[in-house]
Parts: C-alpha cells; structure tokens; sequence
C-alpha cells in the first residue's frame, strides 16, 4: 500500500534516504519521490529540467506501517504519515493508479505538448494526453501547467511541464 510521509519542503531526499539506511531487516518498504520535467531557458538554449511533483512529501510504498512508522519516529529529521484522525491512511486505488499514469515507469512526468484552440488545449504528446480536463492554468512564458487533481484526500493544484507549440484562433 502507498502512504504519504509530509516532512519540511527541501528535505525530502534527506528523509527518503535516511529511511532507506535505517530500515531493519525483514520490513519491506520502499520510499518513492516523484519528478516533473519542464523547461527553462538559460545559456540561450532551452533546457529541461526535473523538479519535484509533490515538494514536502515522500511516497513511502510497504504493507507493514506500524514499522515504518516507528522507525520515522526514531529518525532526526521531521516526518510524519497524513492520517485521518488518528489512523494512517494509505492512498487509495484512484490516487495511486493517477500517479502511475503520470509517472509510467520512471517516476517522472515527462513533458507534455500541445495546442490551444482558442480557450481548448488539445495535448498531443506527453502525460498529460486525455488529462485535458484537468488543466487549470497554463503559463506559456514558463511552458507549465497547472492540474488540479484529489490526492492526499483532498484537492491539489500540482505543476507539470506543457509546451504549446500551436496558438488558433477559433472563429
């Protein structure tokens, strides 16, 4: 099952590998963290870069909760499972089967093209393909989206990487 770890913006590579070392023997959890690709134009060229999807929060991936968490609280830096009330709650089946259809493999969203047809975007290449629908805002200067999606049991606005290559006017 996935469950959230929230921990300090910044930090969370430094808490996925702290977990990763101290784990004990015999607890199967693996601590994921997924990227975004997006573009950035420095040294006269476009670049892409790769930058957290969900800053301040670590995807801890384990079927043993109680040892992963007892081990957390053990470990210096801050970190705690998002719980409701005072049970930990695992991500449900919509929340992980959306970040799986983002990420694919890599753990990564890769960045996506488009068009806008006047106030429409049409996606063509990338993750964000018949995700169209999620779209909130876009911002064509910085080539990123972002998407409002329910994860962490509640309303998120995440960005990820989109280029529109195409502007129509639709008359």
């Amino acid at each position: 099952m996935w469950y959230v770890i929230q921990t300090q913006t910044g930090h969370e590579e430094k808490l996925k590998t702290m977990l990763d070392r101290t784990m004990p023997e015999g607890v199967d959890c693996s601590c994921e963290l997924f990227f975004y690709e997006s573009k950035r134009r420095y040294l006269g060229a476009w670049n892409i870069e790769r930058k957290l999807l969900f800053p301040g929060y670590v995807i801890a991936i384990t079927d043993d909760i109680t040892s992963v968490d007892n081990q957390l609280k053990k470990l210096p830096e801050f970190g705690r499972f998002l719980r409701h009330g005072s049970d930990i709650v695992p991500l449900s089946d919509d929340e992980v089967s959306l970040i799986r259809k983002l990420t694919g493999d890599t753990g990564t969203v890769a960045m996506s093209y488009g068009m806008q047809v006047g106030d429409k975007v049409r996606v063509t290449e990338g993750a964000l393909v018949g995700l169209e629908y999620r779209i909130v805002k876009i911002d064509r200067h910085k080539r990123k989206a972002v998407i409002e999606i329910e994860l962490f049991r509640e309303k998120k606005e995440i960005t990820v990487g989109l280029e529109i290559l195409v502007k129509v006017n639709d008359r």
